[in-house]
């Protein structure tokens, strides 16, 4: 995806509004990424309805894996690996200048998330 952010790339995760809602730049969003990827080697990311128009795409998907490392402060703190399953749902907004992403918007069902994760119950 790296390859497809326009220069001004933002990456807007909406959970993220409880820790002050700023933007994430191309360089913090690998970051996420890579934390995220750390945390889930294996998983699936089922794309379950694409909506596309000329200057934004709309995808929801259905996001399962095995948490096997740290979650890192992806959500203001540390999630040690804990070997269980997660299946959850989301929503991702990418709008698009010049071919080029230049924002992604994504939501994901943090409640399903921290339930299967054993952080709440």
């Amino acid at each position: 995806m790296a390859r497809h952010r326009a220069p001004d790339f933002a990456f807007d995760a909406v959970h993220r509004d409880t820790f002050g809602g700023e933007l994430l730049d191309a360089d913090a969003s690998r970051e996420f990424w890579r934390a995220w990827v750390t945390a889930f080697n294996e998983f699936d990311w089922e794309h379950t309805r694409t909506i596309v128009t000329e200057s934004i795409a709309v995808c929801e998907w259905i996001y399962c894996g095995e948490q096997d490392g740290p979650l890192d402060n992806i959500f203001g703190f540390n999630v040690p690996g804990c070997g269980r399953v997660v299946r959850f749902r989301g929503t991702s907004i990418c709008e698009f200048r010049d071919g080029r992403i230049t924002r992604e918007t994504m939501y994901m069902d943090l409640a399903t998330l921290m339930i299967e994760l054993g952080i709440t119950p």
